[in-house]
């Protein structure tokens, strides 16, 4: 019995339904799985460390009364030393704060990312050692870990060991080689380690101070404690050593941070987002479902001209078991072929994906994989065969055997059928308008300063005594209208502290303020406006006690007008020359946050210069300028209007899944419909012949035809939006500036649906319609 049935599913297989079900299952099994790829690596960040659940990275709330104000990932350099000799249930900490430097040889200079740790970092994370060892390393400042690729990159064949890199005037001695840290790290790209102590040595960041956030801490806990009640037991640290404190300290697990981090502020630019993973679990599982419907829907429609087996089988002593049997066999083997089918697909698109998204996913079979692969098999067949086989059971042997159909409910059935398949469709495609649409409106938002035709470098510290040597150089070409240095890029202006007093300040006030340290230029190059005061002029000397406020500032010290006012910042004394108008030194997703502005040449890091054209010619000015200054360094630049695209990565990557996602399903969506379409209108031959007959035009008959889809389409569109409008409305409250969801989004989804639905379905129509109406009677 199982080989007839084998025997004559294979004669099924070769007929276009078959067709047109494998075709359609294969786009969705192809979709879903590089959605679950994607899900799975987003997923998998920092699960590679050893006793990673007992790994938890350390942040703050900041309070303003009973409200949050802030969350912060960044903590006071105290607090580390502080919670290891305070709390029995710590095992390690460490501190760590991402840096990026030019280091060289004596033949080679790059300018790599790496981090700055304590001693005590390898023992709390897991990055194996492939060479030497770290015992010294945190004790000794001078010293240096790299990766295996950086070695490679500067050493090639030779043992690094021993040898010598160059930062800035300091020699740092490499004592081990890593192995290439995984990409899944939540510190993303670096390729070496440098003890904490050459940052505070060389006055590049403070780490005894407990007013200034600047690094991030992480703690291990003993395996068998609570860390809620380790989490309740520290929260207060910050009140305990900061008078007036406003803060209390909050437990990250190390596994949750690339996730789950959008709302901490002095982070790391490029987390992922749980939301959007969340959506796309969804959404790839709805693509899925498409596809099981189309199965479903065609199979139903099929089910017709089975009758006639089924009743002989019947009649024949076949039981209800086996009919379901046959009925799930047959939609195993058709997925199955699918699944082979959508494996091939995904192997060719993978690479695609990866150049559109910037990821570097890979199609493995684990065992974990292909479990998963078994899983969505045996769901996908339930999901697809079970409702036909109890379809077919229902039919009554001795009606089938004479034509008649006693499952008046299937019509009604599949039209529900279609309608969910193309209120998904629609839904997705409306969607994707939606995100188009705050894409645009972020993109083209005012930000309250220039970010076209401005290019940054990092200025190196021998740079600071030939400072205006070098701007002048760069001034004179004719491209240059501006030139200027700063401390940090304007889009990642992250240094932030609350060690800021001013006239009338409440003693409950504890603002964190950015801080931003500029030279008189700095306005200029980013058409930045001053509301009320001056900005900073020459001779630089002036200004070295004065300071500027945005207005968000401003309004916090509920300063209206610029007045020479004092305000300290970090127990230093200023005066209050001027207000700037707010601009977004962040990504639009935050308001626009208090911001302090003030002269430090010492402090630039970064030199920004205004162009006329971008274009290669003017780098190359540029960069002949500065090997006049740095001959042996490379010549690092961006564009900052790239930087600012940059903070919306995530957005474009949804987008451009998106994009894929909604087109697929309409597609797969109209394969099914081709499938009914063509069934019904071999079972509705008959009517169509016999209006040829009395006269009607192919037109007409099309339109008839037509019109019943159209209006399943139209019920599609009205479900689908409703819940497409809510769930948007959701997603954009993610943003502080956003755009209306305009009904334009849908209309266009419904009228590209409808576009491609009408077509599909005339195509069979016009076929039956041209039909000679003498051929339809006589089969009839």
């Amino acid at each position: 019995m199982f080989r007839h049935y084998l025997r004559t599913i294979w004669r099924n297989l070769r007929s276009l339904d078959a067709f047109i079900n494998i075709t359609g299952l294969s786009v969705g099994f192809a979709f879903f799985i590089v959605i679950f790829i994607w899900i799975s690596y987003e997923r998998s960040y920092d699960d590679f460390h050893n006793e990673v659940e007992s790994i938890y990275r350390v942040t703050q709330k900041k309070f303003d009364g009973d409200s949050i104000t802030s969350q912060v990932a960044l903590t006071p350099g105290p607090l580390a030393e502080y919670l290891q000799s305070t709390q029995a249930a710590v095992q390690k900490t460490t501190r760590t704060t991402l840096v990026e430097f030019c280091i060289r040889t004596d033949i080679n200079c790059l300018y790599k990312k790496g981090i700055a740790v304590d001693s005590s970092f390898l023992d709390i994370f897991t990055f194996p050692l492939i060479k030497g060892n770290a015992s010294t390393f945190g004790h000794e400042p001078n010293q240096i870990i790299i990766t295996k690729r950086l070695a490679e990159v500067f050493f090639g064949n030779e043992d690094p060991l021993g040898k010598t890199f160059v930062i800035g005037p300091i020699n740092l001695l490499v004592v081990a080689v890593m192995d290439n840290p995984a990409e899944n790290n939540h510190f993303y790209d670096f390729d070496f380690l440098i003890p904490l102590q050459f940052m505070s040595g060389n006055g590049l960041i403070t780490t005894d101070n407990w007013y200034f956030s600047s690094l991030h801490t992480y703690v291990k806990l003993n395996a068998d404690y609570d860390p809620a009640i380790f989490e309740k037991s520290i929260s207060k640290a910050l009140l305990e050593n900061q008078e007036d404190g406003n803060s209390l300290l909050t437990l990250q697990p190390l596994q949750a941070i690339h996730l789950y981090s959008t709302d901490l502020s002095n982070d790391v630019p490029g987390r992922g987002n749980a939301t959007y993973v969340s959506i796309f679990s969804w959404v790839g599982a709805l693509v899925l479902l498409i596809a099981c419907l189309t199965y479903a829907n065609l199979t139903t429609a099929k089910l017709f001209k089975r009758n006639h087996a089924v009743a002989v089988r019947k009649v024949l002593g076949s039981s209800t078991s086996q009919i379901i049997l046959y009925s799930i066999v047959e939609t195993f083997l058709y997925a199955l072929i699918a699944l082979f089918m959508a494996l091939i697909i995904v192997w060719l698109v993978l690479p695609h994906f990866n150049a559109l998204t910037g990821l570097k996913l890979l199609l493995t079979f684990s065992l974990e994989n292909c479990l998963y692969l078994i899983s969505i098999l045996s769901v996908t067949t339930l999901l697809s065969g079970i409702y036909p086989a109890l379809l077919l059971t229902k039919q009554q042997a001795v009606a089938s055997l004479k034509g008649q159909s006693t499952a008046d409910g299937a019509l009604s059935i599949r039209r529900m059928l279609v309608v969910t398949q193309f209120s998904l469709a629609i839904g997705l495609v409306s969607a994707t308008l939606i995100i188009q649409d705050q894409l645009n409106f972020i993109s083209n938002k005012a930000l309250g300063y220039n970010k076209e035709q401005v290019i940054s470098f990092t200025a190196l510290r021998k740079f600071l005594p030939q400072f205006e040597s070098l701007r002048s150089e760069l001034k004179a070409l004719s491209q240059v209208t501006a030139v200027t240095g700063h401390n940090h890029p304007i889009v990642f202006t992250d240094e932030n502290t609350s060690d800021v007093e001013w006239s009338g300040k409440p003693e409950t006030d504890h603002t964190f303020f950015h801080k931003l340290i500029v030279d008189h230029e700095f306005i200029d190059v980013y058409g930045l406006s001053v509301k009320s005061g001056r900005a900073f002029t020459l001779p630089a000397q002036n200004d070295t006690a004065s300071i500027m406020l945005n207005e968000r500032a401003a309004a916090i010290m509920n300063i209206i007008e610029a007045e020479e006012q004092e305000i300290v910042v970090h127990d230093r004394k200023y005066r209050l020359i001027g207000i700037l108008k707010d601009f977004h030194f962040k990504s639009v997703h935050k308001s626009i946050e208090p911001l302090i502005m003030y002269t430090y040449p010492s402090a630039i890091n970064n030199v920004s210069v205004k162009v006329t054209e971008g274009s290669q010619a003017t780098v190359a000015a540029i960069e002949s300028i500065f090997k006049k200054y740095a001959p042996d360094r490379p010549f690092d630049y961006h564009f900052i209007d790239e930087d600012v695209a940059n903070l919306y990565k995530t957005e474009q990557r949804t987008n451009i899944v998106f994009s894929y996602l909604g087109g697929f399903a309409l597609f797969i969506s109209c394969l099914g419909l081709l499938g009914i379409v063509r069934f019904m209108t071999e079972q509705r031959a008959k009517e169509i012949a016999v209006r040829k007959v009395l006269g009607a035009s192919t037109f007409s008959i099309t339109s008839i035809l037509s019109a019943e889809y159209a209006k399943i389409l139209l019920i599609a569109f009205l479900l689908s939006s409703v819940v497409v409008y809510l769930t948007m409305q959701e997603w954009l409250q993610v943003f502080a500036y956003r755009t209306d969801i305009s009904f334009y989004s849908f209309i266009v989804s419904f009228s590209f649906a409808l576009l491609t639905a009408m077509l599909t379905v005339g195509i069979v129509i016009l076929r039956s319609a041209n039909t000679n109406p003498v051929v339809s009677l006589r089969n009839e």
